[in-house]
């Protein structure tokens, strides 16, 4: 059986409560009403909330600010927020900053919000299933590897020294040829545009950035750290292309959405990861990924699907496990677990959906490969969460094809 779940409704109009009562009442739910922020706040300090559902305009306390206490105090708690379409572009800011996970239109679409709740209830369930398959895999007491020596060498230089030069953390780079070798390779790639050839590791830093060097850093000494002896049907070169190309089209989307500098390196980092938990498998459990492996290929299927029928866990979690093993911020580590399922991210929601899209578009453009298995199927809280249509989509698609990533 299912378990129960609570969920609390606040807006101040009691018809609006009324209506949902009456609309989810056959659900299995607990459900909790309130008409004001404040109101809402005193159950949830008596109650064990799951998910909470707030209108955006009430009088004294908005559903924004609202929600911004609940994600303070209780930031496991699923938070959807009700908005008018003449509101939306006023709270399409408080994505970036976590406060809510999914906008829900009003008035809203009574199957449709049934589907949205159960689907947002439902993953909380089957993440916990999946924490203990994950723990079959890799022992609660089993060392994973630490961060990489030379990204840790490049982060106490940039740390230490506010004003690290160029050419310092250029030295520490080139000690690690394959390291140096593939910046080369990435600052004269289509991602970065650059018009003359980068011939030196200084070049590469200058034209990328300190931030995006470190973030490379960690990509490409992690990827190689984590590398399988050898999987046939999953190759590293090819795994890199897709990871390097779903960084960069992360970075894009989230340039695109209206986010900073700071955010779109934190995409890139976020999207290049993304996959890292299919490198642990394929390390810590060879035999049995390539079962894995094989079965997708021969089913054609999900391969999320079939790494859950048969390692009881997925690569989502793995590598969310792997980034918080690294001690990455809460917001690289839910990018990474949720890209399939980016209205689960309790942390920066938007960021999931930002790597969500950007690995289904890597996967339309055909570049680079993760291994056998169907693409992920855009998640339809995608466009809401990032202030998108459809139509904004397929314009990303075609700028992606004619190389537009930098401008």
């Amino acid at each position: 059986m299912a378990p129960r779940h609570t969920v609390l409704f606040v807006d101040d109009e009691k018809s609006i409560l009324r209506s949902l009562k009456r609309l989810l009442h056959r659900e299995n739910y607990d459900i909790l009403l309130a008409q004001s922020g404040n109101e809402g706040l005193d159950l949830l300090s008596k109650h064990d909330v799951d998910l909470v559902v707030s209108d955006m305009r009430m009088p004294e306390m908005d559903g924004t600010t609202f929600l911004k206490i609940v994600h303070k105090l209780y930031p496991n708690t699923i938070r959807l927020i009700l908005t008018g379409y003449a509101e939306r572009k006023a709270v399409q800011h408080a994505f970036s900053e976590a406060d809510f996970h999914e906008l829900i239109p009003k008035p809203w679409d009574d199957d449709e919000l049934k589907v949205i709740l159960r689907e947002s209830l439902s993953q909380i369930s089957d993440q916990e299933e999946r924490r203990h398959g994950l723990y079959s895999i890799i022992d609660k007491d089993e060392q994973l590897p630490t961060l990489p020596g030379t990204y840790l060498a490049v982060q106490k230089a940039l740390e230490e020294a506010s004003d690290s030069s160029i050419d310092s953390i250029a030295k520490i780079i080139i000690q690690n040829p394959p390291i140096a070798a593939r910046i080369l390779q990435i600052a004269n790639s289509a991602f970065f545009g650059q018009r003359r050839e980068i011939e030196t590791v200084s070049n590469a830093i200058f034209v990328l950035g300190l931030e995006m060097i470190r973030n490379l850093v960690l990509s490409i000494s992690g990827i190689r750290l984590m590398r399988p002896v050898n999987l046939p049907n999953l190759n590293l070169e090819a795994f890199w292309q897709h990871s390097l190309a779903c960084g960069a089209i992360s970075r894009y989307i989230a340039r695109e959405t209206g986010g900073k500098k700071e955010s779109q390196e934190t995409a890139m980092l976020a999207g290049t990861l993304h996959d890292m938990g299919k490198l642990v498998l394929a390390k810590y459990a060879e035999t049995r990924y390539r079962s894995v492996l094989r079965a997708t290929i021969e089913r054609q299927a999900d391969v999320v699907e079939i790494e859950r029928e048969l390692l009881g866990t997925d690569h989502l979690l793995i590598g969310g496990y792997l980034a918080e093993w690294w001690n990455l911020p809460s917001t690289i580590v839910e990018a990474v677990q949720y890209h399939y399922e980016p209205a689960m991210a309790k942390t920066a929601p938007q960021l999931a959906h930002q790597v969500h899209l950007a690995d289904i578009l890597t996967h339309r453009l055909e570049i680079g490969s993760s291994g056998p298995g169907l693409p992920p199927d855009l998640a339809p809280s995608t466009t809401r969460a990032l202030g998108i249509s459809v139509t904004d989509i397929a314009r990303f698609e075609k700028d992606l094809q004619n190389g537009y990533y930098t401008n």
